[in-house]
C-alpha cells in the first residue's frame, strides 16, 4: 500500500511538471509571435507572471475536472492559497468543472 501511495505522489508531481512545461511552451510561442510583430516593447514582468500563474491554475483545474483540492495538490499549494488565487484572478468554474475564460485580463487583478 505504501508503494502505491508513493507512485501516486510521483504521478501527481510528473503531471504538474507536464502542465508547467506546456504552459511555458505556449507563452514562449506567444512571445515569439509578439517579437515578430514588434509588440514586445510593452513587456511587464509582473503582468506576465500573473498571466502565467493564472494559466497554470486554469490548466490544473481543467485537468482535475474542477476539483480544487486535487488541483492544489497538483500545483503544490494549500487549498486556501488556491482559493485565494482563484478569486484574485477571477477564474470561473462552471458546474461541469470547465473553466470559463471570461476574464482574461489578469494584469489588473486585485491584490487581495
Amino acid at each position: 500500500m505504501v508503494k502505491l501511495r508513493r507512485l501516486t505522489t510521483r504521478d501527481v508531481r510528473l503531471s504538474s511538471l507536464k502542465v508547467l512545461a506546456l504552459t511555458l511552451l505556449e507563452r514562449i510561442e506567444c512571445f515569439d509571435e509578439e517579437e515578430a510583430s514588434g509588440s514586445l516593447d510593452d513587456l511587464n514582468l509582473q503582468d506576465e507572471v500573473r498571466r502565467f500563474e493564472a494559466e497554470l491554475i486554469r490548466n490544473a483545474l481543467v485537468s482535475t475536472g474542477g476539483r480544487q483540492r486535487r488541483a492544489a495538490r497538483l500545483l503544490g499549494m494549500k487549498v486556501t492559497t488556491l482559493n485565494t488565487k482563484i478569486r484574485r484572478y477571477r477564474i470561473k468554474i462552471d458546474k461541469l468543472g470547465v473553466i470559463n475564460r471570461a476574464s482574461e485580463d489578469t494584469s489588473r487583478s486585485p491584490t487581495s
